[in-house]
């Protein structure tokens, strides 16, 4: 029988059995492009187009193409939104979504700077804090030892050495030389470290003085004005030293604000205290003002005083005038 791949003949030569057509299909290259898989792919291929179900793809190489295929984008309610949408924040202010992306690369970047130079400042406050200890720690040693060198230290040799032992005596006079040195080279070191604390000092309580003007002045503002000022610091110095034993050197070292507006008040309650017996006085000198008294209107006539006025107007005798002139007389 002829093969079904090459039929040669006429149809009735070349008819088919239902069996042997069906394997004749199963032989057929359909697609001309695809290779001939051998036999154990085949099987696998086989057994993927028994089960009727598309190959499941890798999730990590789907993932990979989603991001590798899918534009610069930011992902917002689980949907991808262009970089120029605009959102609107909750002050009213309208910023695009690349923009709020790139706000939060460099507050995460200000974040981590912020951190590690906060980290630093520690270890360097740290390190300062040791590096003081120590220093305390020699400063200590070295006080100690300008305390005992004076008496448990060399000593000057005896000049008597000139003549029984001339080189012992340069000897020791050289020992004791050097040992001189350091004497006062660590003597030197305190004087400077001690110096250098003093300016530190007088540092700090310029800056505290400066500190408190400027309260004083925020608080006083007309001690700004140099008149008003030196007025109430003669005042001030005056009433705080004779009543209440204060000295002038103490007041000038007072440097905080507080005893200032203090003793404005003080010097406000003195004087107007000195004041109000002269105030007194002067008020009794005044004299007494004098009282008005009273207008009559008619109105508080008595009717007796009308009905005499009534009758002199209409009889116009001796008598009804008479009696009318002790209107004038009540008055």
């Amino acid at each position: 029988m002829p093969e079904a791949t090459s039929p040669s003949g006429t149809a009735e030569d070349t008819a088919l059995s239902f069996d042997a057509g069906v394997d004749a299909l199963s032989n057929l290259d359909l697609d001309p492009e695809t290779p001939d898989l051998p036999e154990d792919q085949d099987q696998d291929a086989a057994g993927s187009e028994d089960t009727g179900d598309e190959p499941a793809l890798d999730a990590e190489a789907t993932a990979e193409d989603d991001e590798t295929d899918a534009p610069e984008e930011v992902a917002a309610g689980g949907k991808f939104v262009s970089k120029d949408a605009k959102v609107r924040l909750d002050d009213g202010t309208v910023i695009s979504v690349g923009e709020l992306a790139r706000n939060n690369l460099f507050q995460r970047d200000y974040t981590r700077k912020t951190e590690e130079h906060a980290a630093v400042v520690r270890e360097t406050e740290a390190a300062r804090e040791k590096v003081g200890e120590v220093a305390l720690q020699i400063a200590a040693q070295r006080d100690f030892l300008l305390q005992v060198m004076p008496k448990y230290g060399p000593q000057p040799p005896d000049r008597a050495m000139m003549e029984t032992d001339p080189i012992g005596y340069m000897q020791a006079k050289e020992a004791f030389e050097e040992a001189s040195r350091d004497y006062g080279q660590m003597h030197a070191a305190k004087e400077a470290e001690q110096q250098r604390a003093e300016a530190e000092q007088a540092e700090r309580i310029k800056s505290y003085k400066a500190e408190q003007q400027k309260l004083l002045f925020d608080t006083i503002p007309e001690f700004k004005k140099p008149e008003v000022y030196r007025q109430f610091w003669t005042d001030a110095n005056a009433i705080m030293v004779k009543h209440y034993g204060y000295t002038p050197e103490e007041l000038a070292g007072a440097a905080d604000h507080r005893y200032y507006r203090v003793m404005r008040d003080i010097v406000r309650l003195h004087k107007a205290t000195t004041k109000a017996p002269q105030v007194t006085a002067q008020m009794q000198q005044k004299p007494a003002l004098l009282r008005g008294g009273k207008r009559d209107t008619g109105q508080n006539i008595s009717r007796e005083a009308q009905s005499r006025k009534e009758t002199l107007r209409k009889t116009g005798s001796f008598e009804a005038g008479v009696a009318a002139l002790l209107n004038f007389k009540n008055l």
